[in-house]
């Protein structure tokens, strides 16, 4: 609280969007039936390993661990924010694509690529490689897009919104 005000950090999740997840996304086995609040960190965080490369406008290659706010990335996305989120306690998976692209993340990631199509990674296979990096990152900018490892991602806020929304044909898939 600040005065009368009451503030919650960027994802705060309330009653209504825990109701949501449980609704769009248990009947289709992207989450457990038993979904609670404690899972949240669990199984809906969206973050790299911070060895993932990401390229500036400026051609520059760079680790997404030293990617800073007002960095514009190569697709012209300005850089609003740096997540950084606790990673020794999250699996993290090498999801592999044609051409040898790959990403290393964790399941709630989202790819909207041009040459790969529209993956929702909670639903790919894939196995688990570690658990012991012990923070892990994502990114929010202004057009909801960054390239990791030449894999075009939705940024971080796309993580949790796509999921609390009505279930459609491409969280079905």
């Amino acid at each position: 609280f600040i005065g009368n005000t009451l503030f919650s950090d960027w994802d705060d999740i309330d009653v209504k969007v825990l109701k949501d997840l449980q609704e769009n996304c248990v009947s289709y086995g992207l989450l457990p039936e038993n979904f609670k609040y404690a899972d949240i960190h669990k199984y809906l965080e969206s973050g790299f390993h911070p060895s993932s490369l990401v390229r500036l406008k400026n051609g520059l290659v760079i680790p997404i661990n030293e990617v800073n706010v007002n960095d514009i990335l190569e697709n012209n996305s300005k850089v609003l924010g740096v997540i950084k989120i606790q990673g020794n306690d999250i699996e993290i998976y090498k999801y592999s694509f044609a051409n040898d692209h790959f990403i290393y993340g964790t399941k709630n990631i989202h790819i909207n690529d041009v040459n790969l199509g529209i993956i929702n990674c909670m639903q790919t296979e894939s196995n688990s490689i570690s658990t012991s990096v012990p923070i892990l990152y994502h990114l929010l900018t202004d057009n909801k897009y960054i390239n990791v490892n030449n894999v075009n991602v939705n940024d971080y806020n796309y993580g949790i919104d796509k999921l609390t929304q009505a279930v459609d044909d491409s969280l079905k898939r």
